[in-house]
C-alpha cells in the first residue's frame, strides 16, 4: 500500500512539473509576440483594428506549440514630455503610455496564459494616441 501511495505521489509531482513547464513555455511564446510588436513604431502610429494571430514553436522541434493572439496596442495616457515650458508644450514631443496584450494557448494540453506589458514611448511632435 505504501508503494502504491509513493508511486501516485511521484506521478502527481511529475504532472505538476509538466504543467508548470507548459505555463512557462506559453509565457515565452506570448512574450515573443509582444516583443515583435514593440520592435516597430508602426503599431503605435496607425490605428490597428484587429488582433494578430501567430503560431509559435516554443521548443524548437519544428511543430507549432502555441497559438498567440496579440491585441493592437492600446494607448492609456499621453502628456507633453518633461523639460519644456508651458508656453511651448504644444511643440513638445509627447510621452505616451501603451498596453500590449498577448494570449497564448495550447490545444494539446489546454494551457493558456495572458501577458500584459506596459511601455512608455516618446512620440514626435504632433503625435496623438490613435485608439
Amino acid at each position: 500500500m505504501f508503494a502504491i501511495s509513493g508511486v501516485n505521489t511521484g506521478i502527481v509531482n511529475l504532472r505538476t512539473a509538466n504543467n508548470q513547464q507548459m505555463v512557462l513555455e506559453a509565457e515565452f511564446a506570448a512574450q515573443q509576440q509582444v516583443e515583435q510588436v514593440l520592435n516597430s513604431v508602426a503599431p503605435f502610429e496607425t490605428v490597428a483594428v484587429s488582433a494578430t494571430t501567430a503560431n509559435v514553436d516554443a521548443n524548437g522541434d519544428g511543430y507549432n506549440d502555441f497559438t498567440v493572439v496579440t491585441q493592437p496596442p492600446k494607448c492609456l495616457n499621453t502628456v507633453p514630455a518633461p523639460g519644456y515650458s508651458y508656453a511651448f508644450s504644444e511643440s513638445a514631443p509627447r510621452d505616451t503610455v501603451w498596453e500590449v496584450v498577448a494570449a497564448a494557448s495550447d490545444s494539446v494540453f489546454g494551457t493558456s496564459v495572458a501577458l500584459r506589458q506596459g511601455v512608455k514611448i516618446r512620440m514626435k511632435v504632433g503625435s496623438v494616441c490613435v485608439n
